[in-house]
C-alpha cells in the first residue's frame, strides 16, 4: 500500500530539518527575490491544509528482479492545470536524494533554467547488487545489466502509460550510482539524452568498468548526449579513474557526445551531490535559458524572442513556445518601464492553455498594474488573470473593486486530478 510522501511519514522530508533544504531555498529566495517574488510555500498535491506535499509513493512489480519496487514521484506545480508532456529525470538513491532534486528542478524550472521535469526517485533494496556492472572481490555485485533493464523495460513504461511524458530522458546517479551512470551510457547510449554521475565509483572491480568506457569510446560510437562528472575530495581510486575517462573523452569523443568534468576538492563525497545536480542540469540545457529577452523584443519583437528560443529547444524536440518565465520577464519589465500597451498586449495574447503562470507571478505582475496601469488597462489584466486561472481570486477582487463583475468561479475549486492507482503496479489510465 503507498502513500502521499509527507513530513509526518518519512524522516528524510522533515520539513523541520533545515540543514537538508537550506542550500536549495536560499537559491530559490535569492532569484525571486531579485524579481521581488517571495512566493508562499506551494503543496503538488493537497493531503491537507496542514501537510506539504512534494511527491507520491507508488509500487511497481519488476519481474527482471523480481520483487516490488518503491518508486518517489514528483510532478511539476504545472501538472494539474494543464495537458502537456514532460521529460522524466530517474533519480538513483531515491529515498535519499528526492527532496533536494526535486527542489532545484523547481528553482531551475521556475527560472527558465530547464524545462518542468517529473523526477521519479528510484529508491534501493539491494544497492551493490543493482548498481554495479561486476563483483568485487567477493562483494555482492554484478547485477547493473538487470537493474538497468528494470529502467528500460519496466519503470519506464509503467511511467509513460501513467504520466503525460514525452520521449526525454535524464539520469542522475552518485557513488555508485555514478558508476551505472558511465555504465549506462556504454550499454544504452541512445535511451538518456542526458546523465549525471556524481562522483562516479570508478576504482570498482580495479577500474574494470573504466577500461570498458576507454575501450567504447575507442569504436566511436554513434551518441547524441550530454554526460557530466563531479568528483569531491575523494580517494585516488576513485578521482584517478574519473579522471582516465575525463582523458579518453578529451581524445576520443564524438562531437556528438556534450561532456564535462568538474573537481571540487572542498566538497565531500557527499556534499558534492547537491551542487552536482544543479551544475549537471545548468551544463545539459546549456542556452536554453533566454539570456535577455527584453533587449531581444526591442530589436526584432516578440518574433525575434521565439527565433531565440528555437535555437535553444530545438535540439530538445521541444515545440518554440516562448517559455511562461520569459514572457513574465517581459510583461514585469515593460511594466516596470510604463510601457503598458505593450505588456498588456503581449499578456492578454497569452494562450490559458499554453501559459499557467503560477499565483506569485500573477500577484506580482497585479500590483505592477494596480500601481502603475490606467484603468481600463487593469481591467483588461484581471480579466485574463482569470482565464489563466480561474480560482485566482486577487483578480475577482481586483475587477470589483473596479466596478467589473467578475465571471462566476468554478463550482469545485481547486479539485486536483487523480493520480495513478497506487495500489497496483499495472498501468492506470494515461492522464
Amino acid at each position: 500500500m503507498s502513500d502521499n510522501i509527507t513530513r509526518e511519514q518519512i524522516a528524510c522530508f522533515h520539513l523541520k530539518t533545515k540543514e537538508k533544504t537550506m542550500t536549495a531555498y536560499r537559491t530559490l529566495a535569492f532569484l525571486l527575490s531579485v524579481a521581488g517574488l517571495l512566493p508562499g510555500t506551494q503543496a503538488q498535491a493537497e493531503a491537507s491544509e496542514n501537510d506539504i506535499v512534494i511527491g507520491h509513493r507508488r509500487i511497481v512489480h519488476s519481474k527482471v528482479l523480481g520483487e516490488d519496487r518503491k518508486i518517489n514521484i514528483y510532478t511539476p506545480q504545472s501538472y494539474n492545470s494543464g495537458n502537456h508532456n514532460y521529460p522524466i529525470l530517474i533519480l538513483l538513491d531515491g529515498d535519499g536524494h528526492f527532496h533536494h532534486a526535486t527542489g532545484i528542478m523547481e528553482v531551475l524550472a521556475k527560472n527558465g533554467g530547464i524545462p518542468e521535469m517529473i523526477v521519479i526517485g528510484v529508491t534501493n533494496t539491494q544497492r551493490t547488487r543493482d548498481l554495479t556492472p561486476y563483483a568485487n572481490e567477493g562483494e555482492p555485485g554484478g547485477g547493473a545489466n538487470n537493474f538497468l533493464q528494470f529502467l528500460t523495460d519496466e519503470l519506464t513504461p509503467w511511467i509513460d502509460k501513467n504520466y503525460r511524458t514525452r520521449p526525454l530522458r535524464f539520469l542522475v546517479g552518485h557513488s555508485l550510482g555514478g558508476l551505472f551512470a558511465v555504465h549506462t551510457l556504454t550499454k544504452k547510449p541512445d535511451f538518456f539524452r542526458g546523465l549525471i554521475a556524481i562522483s562516479p565509483s570508478m576504482q570498482w572491480a580495479k577500474q574494470r568498468s573504466t577500461k570498458e568506457f576507454e575501450t567504447w569510446l575507442e569504436t566511436k560510437p554513434n551518441v547524441t548526449a550530454s554526460l557530466y562528472m563531479t568528483a569531491g575530495n575523494e580517494g585516488m581510486g576513485l578521482l584517478g579513474g574519473t579522471l582516465k575517462i575525463s582523458g579518453s573523452l578529451s581524445e576520443h569523443a564524438p562531437a556528438t557526445l556534450q561532456w564535462k568534468f568538474d573537481h571540487h576538492p572542498l566538497e565531500t563525497h557527499n556534499s558534492v551531490v547537491h551542487r552536482s545536480i544543479y551544475d549537471g542540469m545548468e551544463f545539459i540545457f546549456k542556452g536554453w535559458r533566454v539570456s535577455d529577452p527584453l533587449a531581444i523584443y526591442d530589436e526584432g519583437g516578440l518574433e525575434a524572442v521565439a527565433s531565440s528560443v528555437e535555437k535553444s529547444r530545438a535540439p530538445f524536440g521541444y515545440d518554440f513556445t516562448i517559455p511562461p518565465s520569459t514572457m513574465f520577464f517581459l510583461v514585469a519589465t515593460l511594466l516596470m518601464q510604463d510601457r503598458h500597451d505593450e505588456a498588456i498586449a503581449i499578456f492578454v495574447g497569452l494562450d490559458p492553455d499554453q501559459y499557467t503562470l503560477p499565483g506569485y507571478y500573477l500577484s506580482y505582475l497585479s500590483k505592477q498594474v494596480t500601481t502603475k496601469a490606467p484603468v481600463a488597462v487593469q481591467k483588461k489584466f484581471h480579466l485574463h488573470c482569470l482565464e489563466i486561472d480561474p480560482h485566482n481570486e486577487l483578480a475577482r477582487t481586483s475587477l470589483q473593486k473596479l466596478g467589473v463583475e467578475p465571471p462566476p468561479p468554478p463550482a469545485k475549486m481547486g479539485a486536483p486530478i487523480a493520480a495513478p492507482d497506487p495500489t497496483t503496479s499495472e498501468p492506470s489510465n494515461k492522464n
